[in-house]
């Protein structure tokens, strides 16, 4: 008679194994399926001063945002720093993640109402995260869902990188200083949620 036990023991083991395996990929915004989106985490300095020239540069809350040159759609390169003296809504985001897919929605509501306030939206597309997250299929999702917000292209990820971000869609919301005042894990989920982050920062 074959004894059971051990082979089943063995197993069990390369089941753990494997399982252990794909729970080390998860959050890798390289990896095509790995994110995951548990609750929004959000990390703030609201309440807390941050003199800009005592403030080190980072990609942590309280730190002077990393300046960075990107290109948009149409080719045109654009820095964070172009927007110095007004607050700036910063979002990382994919087109193939249904979480940004749901959120484009709102970000593009925001963006609108923007044209008259004392904010800007400025979104990164991060190109490579996938084989089909192309300059050509960002362009194709914008026109199809007539969105018209800033999408800059981060074709190597450096500037994903730079900023430690790990799932998507995160949003950075930097004051009119360049400060890193919020620092947001996942979707909002509604309008209001994103003026209220919005008018905190815009009041620094």
């Amino acid at each position: 008679m074959i004894k059971k036990a051990p082979i089943i023991a063995a197993t069990a083991i390369l089941i753990l194994l494997a399982l252990s395996a794909c729970a080390g990929n998860k959050g890798e915004v390289a990896e095509e399926d790995s994110l995951v989106h548990p609750a929004p985490t959000v990390i703030t300095t609201r309440e807390t001063s941050v003199p800009t020239s005592t403030a080190v540069q980072g990609n942590q809350v309280g730190n002077l945002a990393l300046d960075f040159k990107l290109n948009n759609l149409e080719g045109k390169p654009i820095s964070l720093s172009d927007f110095r003296g007004k607050a700036v809504l910063l979002d990382f985001w994919v087109t193939w993640c249904p979480h940004c897919q749901a959120e484009r929605p709102l970000i593009q509501q925001i963006y609108d109402k923007s044209q008259n306030k004392d904010y800007v939206v400025l979104t990164v597309d991060i190109l490579s995260s996938r084989p089909t997250e192309t300059p050509t299929n960002l362009a194709d999702f914008m026109k199809t869902n007539n969105y018209t917000f800033p999408a800059l292209l981060d074709q190597g990820m450096a500037v994903t990188r730079s900023y430690g971000v790990k799932v998507t869609p995160t949003h950075f919301l930097i004051d009119k200083n360049g400060i890193i005042r919020e620092i947001r894990s996942g979707p909002y989920t509604s309008e209001s949620e994103f003026e209220e982050s919005l008018k905190q920062i815009s009041a620094k």
